[in-house]
């Protein structure tokens, strides 16, 4: 008699193992990149030389380049990165120049010191104000 609830065509096969899901496919790292400087997409290349530890990337456009010294383990947007870090660097601290210039102020600090002759030059502020050319004489229009 036949075991119950295997049927017939079930006996002497061996029960199938489920095969692994296939690997997913890792994304391709970009060998192409945006220009910073002329803003045209994927005209900057990076040439890395392992044998000398050296990376370069340069837009085929406008000529931009960059370059920087590498490990075994670098890749091109690891050059690019760099690149654009960079970049970055150098326009926050042009931005950091600007927002902390200040204009000296007139009388700041040690009057004695400052090489400003102030009453000479309050003299001249007060009779430009009343009037009077530095010879005393007022403002005399013809009429």
């Amino acid at each position: 008699p036949l075991p119950r609830g295997r049927g017939a065509a079930a006996m002497g096969k061996r029960k199938s193992s489920a095969k692994p899901p296939p690997k997913k496919a890792r994304p391709k790292l970009a060998l192409l990149f945006d220009c910073p400087f002329c803003g045209h997409e994927k005209t900057c290349d990076v040439k890395i030389d392992r044998d000398r530890s050296f990376g370069m990337i340069k837009c085929s456009i406008c000529g931009a380049k960059h370059s920087t010294n590498t490990h075994k383990l670098t890749q091109p947007v690891d050059v690019y990165a760099q690149w654009i870090d960079e970049c970055d660097a150098v326009n926050n601290a042009g931005e950091a120049e600007e927002e902390h210039f200040e204009l000296p102020h007139v009388g700041q600090g040690n009057d004695e010191d400052d090489g400003y002759e102030h009453e000479q030059h309050d003299q001249v502020d007060r009779d430009w104000r009343e009037g009077e050319d530095e010879y005393g004489a007022g403002d005399e229009e013809d009429e």
